[in-house]
């Protein structure tokens, strides 16, 4: 099932393979995100022209922080049990803290994700901080994502290949209402509209026309 929906997204441009290491879905894949935001997605819908002739300051300007709560143990899981209320709280805490020009927080049953667009400062302890988390103790817990890589994981994420359960499809609700969560608090910015929208179209895609058997 993977090697077809792999081989399909590979028949768009969408990925390579590379068998660096084959312990997870995303070590089996290389997603070349941003060659297929320009190539597929631009000509399909309409982009503003500055998000494309401006490709490398806007790779330049994404990064990404993350934890998996499905990694961690129950009682730690318990920490990242927020409402609606306090993501947004928090979310507007962090893109203050990092001078970042817009941020979004995803939060699921799987992982929690800090984005943030063209953050002045380092974005780790801030947001562990605002997120009542000590530094000290979950830095070893944090994955990063810059530039092009943000794209290119963001693209897989939507796709649901870094799901727990492997193509499932409520990743793509999910990352709608983290995106209009940042909207309505005054977080996000026209590049993570398009770039967020951009990959929910490709997810919705890959369901239409793949049976996942999810």
């Amino acid at each position: 099932r993977f090697l077809h929906f792999a081989l399909w997204l590979s028949s768009y441009g969408i990925f390579s393979f590379g068998y660096l290491d084959a312990q997870s879905h995303e070590d089996l894949v290389s997603f070349q995100g941003w060659d297929f935001f320009c190539s597929v997605c631009c000509p399909c819908t309409a982009i503003s022209l500055p998000l494309c002739k401006n490709k490398g300051t806007l790779m330049r300007a994404l990064s990404m922080i993350g934890i998996r709560l499905d990694k961690l143990e129950p009682s730690q899981r318990k920490l990242f049990d927020f409402s609606e209320e306090r993501l947004s709280d928090a979310t507007v805490r962090i893109r203050r803290k990092t001078a970042s020009k817009a941020t979004i927080l995803i939060c699921t049953c799987d992982r929690l994700e800090i984005w943030c667009e063209e953050n002045a400062y380092e974005l780790v302890e801030p947001s562990l901080r605002e997120l009542s988390l000590s530094p000290l103790a979950w830095k070893k817990h944090v994955y990063t994502k810059e530039g092009k890589a943000c794209v290119s994981y963001l693209f897989t994420l939507a796709c649901g290949l870094l799901s727990p359960l492997f193509g499932e499809d409520q990743i793509i609700s999910q990352l709608t209402a983290c995106l209009n969560r940042s909207r309505i608090i005054g977080c996000s910015s026209f590049q993570f509209e398009q770039l967020f929208r951009k990959a929910v179209t490709l997810a919705k895609k890959v369901q239409t026309q793949l049976d996942l058997g999810v």
